[in-house]
């Protein structure tokens, strides 16, 4: 699931419900860090359905808001296990 414009608030929450996902966020700052009204991407992966390998945030250089691009590598459970 991708997810935009999430708030340190909802992030917690987001962590706090979904627990059988793994929340990965695209920021260059760490949690310590969150300012109000901060904002940002995230990507949800559902344990059971893809195994997490990496991921990297990028600049997004002619973002005007500070935006970045968030890339996730992972591998399908199911094709994984044949």
């Amino acid at each position: 699931m991708f997810l935009q414009e999430v708030v340190p608030q909802t992030l917690e929450v987001i962590k706090q419900k979904c627990v059988s996902y793994r929340c990965i966020v695209g920021r260059f700052s760490t949690d310590e860090e969150l300012l109000d009204g901060e904002y940002f991407v995230a990507v949800l992966l559902r344990n059971d359905a893809v195994k997490y390998s990496s991921h990297e945030v990028l600049p997004f250089h002619s973002s005007q808001m500070g935006r970045v691009l968030l890339t996730v590598q992972v591998f399908d459970t199911l094709l994984c296990l044949r």
